[in-house]
């Protein structure tokens, strides 16, 4: 039994940086590919956004703190290309090494006056009133190997759990601000 990949990738200039990046864990020949969503990424802040973030410079300014996602997570990934991108060197953002492990998680650490800013999805901003400066879309897919007999969370094999996963992703993924469910987009990264 194999487990799913999920794997996020920026539309833009950071699409093929990240692309090599996970290229160790992508076997075409062996995988099978389902887009799920296009979400975007940004700057969470308290409503209002009290301290004018605006981009990730912001984030190294001496009266802002901030929240991350942990470790190899997606969106640290993400942030972090685009603070390697800007020359901004980690050690010069307050709260930098404060992670959480969901996207609900960062929100509810910025909604409680722990940090004033966070990485994550709009949803996460949403679900708790919070301000969202967006930065980043990214396709969002899961990834099955191709010979894996069952997936986890789906009681069959793989191919028989697409369609319910394509179905899920859209009543999952179409009512949240900022995220839409792939209609036409081809299945490839």
């Amino acid at each position: 039994m194999h487990r799913a990949l999920v794997l996020g990738i920026p539309i833009g200039p950071l699409r093929e940086t990240v692309i090599k990046q996970y290229s160790k864990f992508l076997k075409p020949k062996e995988q099978i590919i389902v887009p799920l969503a296009i979400r975007t990424q940004g700057i969470i802040t308290a409503p209002g956004n009290p301290k004018n973030i605006q981009t990730v410079n912001d984030f190294v300014r001496r009266d802002v703190s901030i929240v991350n996602r942990q470790p190899h997570s997606g969106t640290r990934t993400l942030l972090d290309l685009l603070l390697k991108d800007q020359k901004i060197d980690v050690t010069n953002i307050r709260g930098y090494e404060n992670s959480e492990f969901t996207h609900a998680a960062v929100a509810a650490y910025i909604a409680s006056g722990m940090a004033d800013a966070g990485f994550g999805i709009e949803t996460g901003a949403r679900q708790f009133g919070l301000d969202f400066v967006p930065v980043a879309t990214e396709n969002y897919y899961m990834i099955f190997n191709k010979n894996s007999v069952v997936v986890p969370i789906f009681p069959g094999p793989v191919y028989a759990a697409i369609p319910l996963v394509s179905k899920l992703a859209g009543s999952i993924f179409m009512p949240a601000p900022g995220c839409n469910t792939f209609t036409t987009i081809n299945p490839t990264i």
